[in-house]
C-alpha cells in the first residue's frame, strides 16, 4: 500500500523541516507533495529542508507545486492528488508533528476495520500536556444549541454538560472508535473511495474552512464513518498560518453558507437571540499565570481553556492526579505542580498563541467549575 502526503503550505515555511522530517523513511511513503499557495517555497530551501541523511536509505520524492497565487486549501489538495497515484493520500498541516509510528497506526487501523477516512488524536505542545478535542463538526441542531446557550443557562449548562462528556468519550477510548468528524489537520483517505464516480479528495467549493467535515459526512452517508485511531499521536500547534487577504471570520461564514446549502438546501435559517446574553466570567489580568485559592479536590481536576464561555470545544490539561489512599476511609493524596493552585501556560505554547480573547476554568469532575477566567492575549 503506498501513501502520499499532501501539505498545503501558506507562509508557514518555517514549520516543514521537521515535518518532512517526520516523513521520510517512511517505506510506503515514494513522493510527498507540497502545494505552495504563498509562493515562498524554492526547491533550494527544500534540499536543506530534508537533507539525504536525515531519511536513510528510503529518500522521498517532493513534488512542490506552485500554483501562482492561493487557490484554497481544498483546490491544492485536489491539485497534488491528480498527480499522485497512491492508494491514501495523507492530508497534513504544515504546523504538525507526527509521532512515531502514528501513520502506520492510521494505515492499520483503516486496512483492519475498512475504514476509509482515519484520523488521530491531537495534543497542542511538544510535551503533550495539552490535549486537544474532537472535532465540533457542523450540524444544524449544534448551531442551535449553540445560540441558544447565549441567552439560556439551562441550555448553557446542558451543552457544557454534553461536551465534556464529548471529550472524555474521545479521549477514554483505547481501540479505533467511529466518529462523525474528525480534524482535516491529518486525515487518511482512501484514495478509490474518495475519487469514485469522478468526485474529487476535497470539494473545491470550499476555499478554506468545512472541507474536512464535508469529507466526514460523505464518509458517514456512504456508510463508512471516520476513524479516530487512539494510538495515533500527532502535535497541533494550531492555527500557525499567515490570514488571507480576506478576514478568518468573512472565510469561515462564507464556507458556512456553502455548507448550508448543500445539506440543508431546504432549511430557513433564522438564529437570533432576542433575549439578554448570559453573563460573561469576569475580565482577569491574568498574563500566562492563573491562580485560585487552596480548595479539598472530589475528584481529578482540570485546566481548560476555550473562546467561548460555553467550552465548546476546549482543549484540557489534566493537571493533578488525584488517588484514594491511606489507612483512613476517603483519604486522598493529590499530587500537583505549584500545588495548592496554579497553572503557567509553558512558553511555547503561549508564544504561538493568537491574540484574541479566551476562556479558562479549573474543573472538578466531581464537584464542577471551581473558578472561571475571561482573559485577553495580547502581544507587546
Amino acid at each position: 500500500m503506498s501513501i502520499t502526503p499532501i501539505i498545503v503550505n501558506y507562509h508557514t515555511a518555517a514549520f516543514l523541516p521537521p515535518l518532512l522530517g517526520d516523513l521520510a523513511g517512511h517505506e510506503k511513503i515514494e513522493t510527498i507533495c507540497i502545494v505552495d499557495n504563498s509562493g515562498e517555497i524554492t526547491h533550494r530551501f527544500l534540499q536543506t529542508a530534508l537533507p539525504r541523511e536525515a531519511a536513510g536509505p528510503h529518500v522521498p520524492k517532493i513534488n512542490l507545486i506552485t500554483p501562482g497565487r492561493n487557490i484554497g486549501f481544498a483546490a491544492g489538495v485536489n491539485l497534488a492528488a491528480d498527480q499522485s497515484r497512491s492508494d491514501y493520500i495523507l492530508l497534513i498541516n504544515p504546523d504538525c508533528r507526527l509521532t512515531a509510528g502514528s501513520i502506520d497506526h492510521l494505515l492499520n487501523a483503516c486496512q483492519q476495520y475498512r475504514a476509509v477516512v482515519a484520523g488521530p488524536r491531537f495534543f497542542w505542545d511538544d510535551a503533550r500536556q495539552f490535549m486537544l478535542p474532537p472535532s465540533q463538526g457542523t450540524a444544524s441542531w449544534m448551531e442551535y444549541a449553540l445560540a441558544v446557550s447565549d441567552i439560556s443557562q439551562v441550555d448553557h449548562n446542558l451543552l457544557s454538560f454534553y461536551w465534556q462528556m464529548r471529550h472524555e468519550r474521545f479521549w477514554s477510548q483505547k481501540t479505533p472508535f467511529a466518529e462523525p468528524f474528525l480534524s482535516g489537520a491529518c486525515l487518511l483517505i482512501d484514495r478509490a473511495w474518495a475519487c469514485e464516480a469522478g468526485r474529487t479528495v476535497l470539494d473545491d467549493r470550499f476555499f478554506l474552512y468545512y472541507e474536512d467535515n464535508d469529507v466526514c459526512v460523505r464518509a458517514v452517508n456512504d456508510g463508512c464513518p471516520p476513524l479516530c485511531v487512539p494510538d495515533a499521536h500527532v502535535v497541533h500547534y494550531y492555527n500557525q498560518a499567515a490570514e488571507p487577504d480576506e478576514t478568518k471570520a468573512g472565510l469561515m461564514a462564507e464556507s458556512l453558507e456553502k455548507y448550508r446549502n448543500k445539506y440543508y438546501p431546504h432549511v430557513i435559517w433564522h438564529l437570533e437571540n432576542t433575549g439578554d446574553r448570559l453573563a460573561d466570567p469576569v475580565p482577569e489580568t491574568a498574563g500566562n499565570l492563573f491562580s485560585w485559592e487552596p480548595f479539598v479536590p472530589g475528584g481529578r481536576l482540570f485546566f481548560e481553556f476555550g473562546v467561548n464561555m460555553h467550552f465548546v470545544p476546549f482543549a484540557q490539561a489534566r493537571i493533578f492526579s488525584v488517588t484514594a489512599s491511606g489507612t483512613a476511609p476517603g483519604t486522598t493524596t493529590v499530587t500537583a505542580s505549584g500545588w495548592p493552585g496554579q497553572f503557567v501556560f509553558p512558553a511555547d505554547i503561549w508564544d504561538r498563541l493568537a491574540d484574541g480573547t479566551y476562556y479558562s476554568r479549573l474543573r472538578d469532575d466531581i464537584k464542577g467549575t471551581i473558578k472561571l477566567w475571561k482573559w485577553q492575549k495580547k502581544t507587546a
